[in-house]
Formats: C-alpha cells, sequence, structure tokens
C-alpha cells in the first residue's frame, strides 16, 4: 500500500507580529493516546517551516528549541502542550499551505533543592503539573515537564505559558 505524502508549510511569529526563527516544528499522528512522529522541520529567519507528513489528521508541535528565545510550547492554534486530545488538522495530498502559528511568550520556574543541611541535592527529577490538572482532574501522569538537577542543586524549566502551576 502506497502512502500519499502531504507538506504542511506556515510561518511562526511572536505576539507582535514579528517571525521567529528557532521554533521546531513537528508533526504527530496521535492514536490512542500513542505519538508517532511524522517529521520535522526549523523555522528559518523569515519564519518560514515546511514539514513532511502523510495525508490525513495530524497534530502539530511548535516547541523552543533551546535557542533562548522563550516562547511558549503549544499545538497549532495555541492549546496548550497537555492538550489531550491534541487538536489536528487534515492534511489534503500534496501542499497545504498557510498554518501559521502565533507564539506567546513564555515564564520559566526555577529554584534550588536543598537538604536540612543547605547542602544541594542532586540526581532528583523535578515535575511541573499545570495546576488544574492535576488537583482539579486528579491528573498526576500529565507533568509537563521534568529535569534533573544539577550538581548545585539548580533546576530550571523551560518556556512555559502563563498559569498555575504546582512543583514537586
Amino acid at each position: 500500500t502506497m502512502i500519499d505524502a502531504a507538506r504542511v508549510s506556515g510561518s511562526v511569529r511572536g505576539a507582535d507580529g514579528e517571525p521567529i526563527a528557532s521554533v521546531c516544528v513537528s508533526a504527530y499522528d496521535v492514536v490512542d493516546g500513542s505519538w508517532n512522529y511524522l517529521g520535522g522541520s526549523t523555522s528559518d529567519e523569515k519564519g518560514q517551516y515546511v514539514v513532511s507528513a502523510v495525508v490525513g489528521p495530524i497534530s502539530l508541535i511548535f516547541v523552543d528549541c533551546g535557542t533562548g528565545i522563550d516562547v511558549a510550547t503549544a499545538w497549532f492554534g495555541g492549546a496548550p502542550p497537555w492538550t489531550t486530545p491534541p487538536p489536528t488538522i487534515d492534511l489534503k495530498p500534496g501542499d497545504n499551505d498557510g498554518y501559521d502559528q502565533t507564539m506567546q511568550a513564555g515564564g520559566r520556574i526555577q529554584g534550588r533543592l536543598a537538604d536540612e543541611d543547605n547542602a544541594p541535592v542532586s540526581g532528583v527529577c523535578i515535575a511541573v503539573h499545570p495546576r488544574d490538572l492535576l488537583l482539579e482532574k486528579g491528573d498526576s501522569n500529565t507533568a509537563w515537564w521534568g529535569s534533573k538537577i544539577d550538581e548545585k542543586g539548580v533546576w530550571e524549566s523551560p518556556p512555559l505559558p502563563a498559569g498555575d502551576y504546582l512543583v514537586h
């Protein structure tokens, strides 16, 4: 069986309307909670991206590639990254243009973990949960971000959308 190919393209801009380079754009086929990576790209200096994928429903996620641009990760259309199921777009064979994304600035949560003698604790994973998912829905499996603490006990989250978070 031959699978029809599709390409999805658009621009990535900040809230100010200016193009943003170095945003990672990835296409996923999300079926029954499984994420199947289909392809990805990085926005260029004009904010343009092109991703090869397959025909049918896919999900696009836009992520700060770690270049310090401090934009919050979002699904196409602006939904937060923990949205389940993620929003989809329906790709047709060939070129699918005009899937433009406006990125919002993200804030960071940071801290230092120390023991009772104020000695740094390392090798621990910090998890950041959206407050409503953890407390109101009882969903403890949706940690948005986890990271090991460095040898000084210091940790910092990636850019996060505005909201209330619980850290543990």
